[in-house]
């Protein structure tokens, strides 16, 4: 995760927002402004900001001394790990405890910033569908971002995923012709048109389009491969839609599972909810159903992606969880649950707004759970 990567601030602008939003130990990463091609780690210590030059030979990463890194990212980690190898030259240890993180530059469902190259070719060979694409910060050159796509070339019995730079010029994003404002602005105009690699090879990005996975209620059902799908009622609340659905075999009708499925409708295509009110009383619904289901299975969660959205939901519900056992007093680390739900699936909560939301929705759960109390005490 390059987040830390701050580009075209200065010295005296990273000293600000270190200041502004640091503690001890804080620290981001930015372009040198005296040689272009060397980078800068601005560190907050007590009252003050130290500044150390990371050198780019073209080869590798280091402090013009020391160990030597492949890419910046390795760099950063090391010294992260390290708490007490970092020096300043008067023999102080500087800490590298906190990264200060720069905004997402976009807040698009297709946007992966931490995934390294090898994760988001695993993510899309998963998916399976050609032409499916993500955008990605670039590890080689922080700054700038990758798009990855995956084609319709198969070799080995996989599709091919070729991987295209995006340059970041000033405040402005190309592929080496026409210049966008906006990472989104480029996205958009090259899902119009294809993308030329250097081979002759067209590349498209498709847009991935949702379909409904059951019937109408006035069908009777549908076939969906070997299943039969059977909607037997629907019902609609102020933010979301409850459906039973019953589910057979084509060759065996006699044999039905009932499905009990919820369509949560208030969360944008762009950004999340607003309130988190509304996510929260729709889980609470969502797990009194399951609690009153003698022998329930699993609940399954799933978005478009089934990452972002989905990502968001589960870690929101599993530290809900750990609140209503544990107390409103018990510890709870959400980077820790992301970090554990990732380690199961890549890319579980995608963006930074879908994160702070997680912290939003926790906080507002304990302010409720609190004046709840307050008011049973009064009573």
């Amino acid at each position: 995760m390059v987040r830390w990567f701050h580009r075209d601030i200065t010295g005296l602008e990273a000293e600000a927002r270190l200041k502004a939003r640091g503690v001890y130990g804080s620290f981001l990463v930015r372009p040198s402004k005296k040689r272009p091609e060397d980078f800068s780690l601005s560190v907050r210590l007590e009252d003050t900001v130290t500044h150390i030059r990371i050198q780019n030979t073209g080869d590798y990463y280091d402090l013009y001394g020391g160990e030597q890194f492949a890419t910046l990212s390795e760099l950063v980690e090391y010294y992260t790990g390290q708490h007490e190898c970092l020096q300043d030259t008067d023999g102080t240890f500087i800490p590298l405890k906190y990264p200060l993180n720069c905004a997402d530059p976009t807040s698009e469902r297709w946007y992966h910033g931490y995934l390294s190259g090898q994760d988001a070719e695993k993510l899309l060979q998963e998916k399976g569908e050609p032409w499916t694409f993500l955008v990605r910060e670039s590890r080689s050159k922080p700054g700038d971002f990758v798009i990855s796509v995956l084609t319709a070339d198969v070799k080995d019995g996989k599709h091919r995923v070729t991987h295209i730079k995006i340059i970041c010029e000033g405040e402005r994003y190309t592929l080496g012709d026409v210049k966008f404002d906006t990472l989104t602005d480029l996205i958009e105009m090259y899902k119009k048109k294809h993308i030329e690699e250097v081979s002759g090879a067209r590349v498209y990005l498709k847009k991935t389009k949702c379909v409904p996975y059951w019937p109408d209620i006035d069908t009777g059902g549908k076939e969906f491969g070997r299943f039969w799908v059977e909607l037997v009622s629907e019902h609609e609340a102020m933010e979301y839609k409850v459906r039973m659905l019953q589910v057979s075999f084509l060759n065996n009708r006699s044999e039905i599972r009932d499905i009990i499925h919820y369509q949560y409708l208030n969360w944008p295509d762009h950004g999340v909810p607003s309130d988190p009110g509304g996510v929260l009383s729709f889980l609470g619904e969502v797990n009194r159903m399951q609690e009153s289901i003698p022998g329930a299975g699993p609940i399954i969660v799933h978005c478009s992606a089934g990452i972002g959205r989905t990502g968001t939901i589960i870690v929101i519900d599993m530290l809900v969880d750990i609140i209503q056992t544990k107390g409103l007093d018990s510890d709870i680390d959400v980077q820790k649950t992301i970090q554990m739900v990732r380690s199961q699936r890549s890319g579980m909560v995608q963006t930074e707004a879908q994160y702070r939301f997680i912290y939003v929705a926790i906080a507002h759960f304990i302010d409720s759970a609190k004046h709840k109390l307050q008011a049973l005490e009064v009573q």
